[in-house]
């Protein structure tokens, strides 16, 4: 059973397990105002520095928020507001030194509705974060050295705030060299077993 074990972890290629990770980040922010306005869109942020991440546990770094907008524009027709953003999130594995980026596309929208029928104005405002729709999450995620960084943006159910969260992990994929030696390893068992039958 020992030998099973010890072939698994050979094979599995999986880093060992850690507590808290040290892991060095840099959170940029940017956005380009669209006019008309659909509200005003407040990145808030940790500071660069280094967050102790646990593996497989989300980490929160900081929100989006969709302020209100100036309203409706007097006129009767519809028209459309945005404001196109982004958070970008630098991080570097503090064992190898390697290092990548995770970036979400962040979206202020606002659409107003005039109704000739009855003269009713509707308005739908919401964030529109990456690919995702609705209250889906987005991500974006790298690989360094046997380690998954992932970045997370979440709405909340009004869809004008979105939290965004970092969480590693380990990624389980043999390198050559390990797999040929749990191969070799695994020889012995399969000609014990012959040997039997």
């Amino acid at each position: 059973m020992r030998l099973r074990a010890l072939l698994f972890v050979l094979l599995s290629g999986a880093p060992a397990a850690a507590g808290e990770i040290p892991t060095p980040v840099v959170i940029t922010t940017e956005q380009t105002p669209g006019n008309p306005s659909p509200g005003p869109l407040t990145f808030t942020f940790d500071s660069p520095g280094t967050l102790p991440l646990t593996p497989g546990v989300p980490t929160q770094i900081g929100t989006v928020t969709l302020g209100r907008g100036p309203g409706w524009n007097g006129t009767q027709e519809d028209y459309w507001a945005y404001t196109f953003g982004s958070v970008s999130v630098k991080v570097t594995d503090s064992a190898s030194g390697w290092f990548g980026t995770l970036t979400i596309p962040v979206v202020g929208y606002d659409y107003w509705m005039y109704r000739a029928w009855d003269g009713r104005i509707l308005e739908n405002q919401y964030l529109i974060l990456g690919d995702a729709w609705g209250t889906n999450p987005a991500s974006d995620s790298v690989v360094l050295k046997g380690w998954r960084y992932t970045l997370t943006a979440a709405p909340n159910d009004y869809r004008d705030t979105a939290t965004f969260t970092l969480m590693t992990e380990p990624v389980h994929t043999p390198e050559p060299a390990t797999l040929a030696l749990g191969l070799i390893g695994a020889i012995p068992l399969g000609l014990r077993k012959m040997r039997r039958g």
